[in-house]
């Protein structure tokens, strides 16, 4: 199961390798392999031509409403989720760090933040993410253990 961040499935694209399992055995420890279940994906954005002010915005409203945000991680088994914004070359970019459970829900329309969130994407993103595939997960064993038990937790 993959999750979607686009406001339109139809943007959304799957890449083979985005988590992969590896006989524990084999790389016990060195943070080489990326546990079956977890999806580490690191997405990137390109924002509209002249919607940089909405971008601003998208990431003010996101930031304001911490708390609203914070509380959907649970239902998406979202252990970390980071966003960055970059500007070069006069583009704009946005960039989505995310750790979570392939069980977890997508956005919900239905839930005020989701909504909000989906609205605000289609007015600053173009359409689709670009992602980029993982190839080493480095978590020192107490955050491993962390990130699992929430990100892999029975629903």
């Amino acid at each position: 199961m993959w999750r979607c961040w686009s406001y339109d499935v139809r943007d959304c694209i799957t890449l083979a390798g985005r988590h992969q399992s590896v006989d524990d055995d084999t790389h016990a420890g060195t943070g080489f392999e990326i546990p079956s279940g977890l999806v580490v994906e690191l997405s990137r954005a390109k924002v509209k031509p002249g919607a940089e002010a909405e971008a601003d915005r998208w990431m003010r409203m996101l930031n304001d409403r911490l708390d609203d945000c914070v509380a959907t991680l649970d239902r998406e088994r979202m252990a970390i989720e980071i966003v960055f914004r970059l500007r070069e070359h006069d583009e704009d970019y946005l960039f989505w760090v995310t750790v979570r459970g392939e069980d977890g829900a997508g956005l919900d329309r239905d839930l005020p933040i989701d909504r909000d969130h989906m609205e605000q994407a289609r007015r600053t993103k173009e359409p689709g993410w670009v992602e980029a595939e993982p190839q080493v997960l480095m978590l020192p064993e107490p955050v491993r253990q962390a990130v699992l038990s929430w990100a892999l937790r029975a629903q």
